[in-house]
């Protein structure tokens, strides 16, 4: 019969824990919805953002993600254009 062994940290040696960025920090691309939930724009506009070229993306797979820094470009840009405004 084998013997069932439980695992423990070992007792001689510290654990360093050291605290974790939240996630947004961590974050460097975004699912669609989350993008867009970002821009307070719909999944649609957005896809039609990344259609015309205006935001660009990632493939991984057949995942499309969105990089935080496309969406802070894209929004200085929007800032930044005279007449862009409503």
């Amino acid at each position: 019969m084998a013997a069932c062994r439980t695992l423990y940290p070992p007792q001689n040696k510290e654990v360093h824990e050291e605290p974790m960025a939240t996630r947004t920090d961590q974050e460097l691309l975004l699912r669609i919805d989350v993008a867009a939930e970002r821009l307070a724009v719909s999944r649609a506009t957005l896809y039609r953002m990344v259609q015309r070229g205006e935001l660009p993306t990632v493939r991984i797979g057949t995942a499309v993600r969105v990089p935080v820094s496309s969406l802070e470009r894209w929004l200085a840009d929007q800032m930044a254009s005279p007449g862009s405004g409503i």
